[in-house]
């Protein structure tokens, strides 16, 4: 089933093209509801997929209550029990586990997100995710990165 949000591909400064959820801003702030649509449907690889994306890029910029908003909605969480639920979707794994550094690289200098991200188990995720595409680079690159 589709997630309660509608996904839309749009291109930022960057040539990568990253989706976007339909009705939040290209600088985004809604990380609640990309959580919610990724909640909506854990079953499907693509709103996965997409969700793990959009979080990149809003936890990238959303600053102190971008942190805030995804310690509230547990979305280390999320990304842990995405990671594990679709362990042979290289490309989910790449992007969960970029979402997973853009949450340690741009939370964790608030208390309770370091805490969150060891509790939630991300690292074994992560580290599984690594072990389980060793030859995709894509995924050794987030993955790693994720692990710094």
């Amino acid at each position: 089933r589709a997630p309660a949000l509608e996904i839309h591909k749009i291109c930022f400064r960057t040539s990568a093209v990253r989706p976007r959820v339909a009705g939040i801003s290209a600088m985004g702030r809604d990380i609640a509801g990309v959580l919610a649509a990724m909640r909506d449907a854990p079953d499907s690889i693509q709103a996965q997929r997409n969700g793990a994306v959009q979080l990149v890029g809003l936890l990238s910029s959303g600053g102190a209550p971008g942190a805030q908003a995804a310690i509230d909605g547990s979305c280390v969480e999320l990304l842990v029990a995405t990671l594990r639920a679709h362990p042979s979707n290289a490309e989910l794994q790449r992007w969960a586990t970029a979402a997973i550094g853009a949450f340690a690289e741009h939370c964790c200098g608030e208390p309770a997100a370091a805490s969150a991200a060891v509790n939630a188990g991300a690292v074994d995720a992560v580290v599984s995710a690594l072990q389980a595409h060793p030859g995709n680079a894509e995924v050794n690159r987030w993955g790693l990165g994720a692990l710094r």
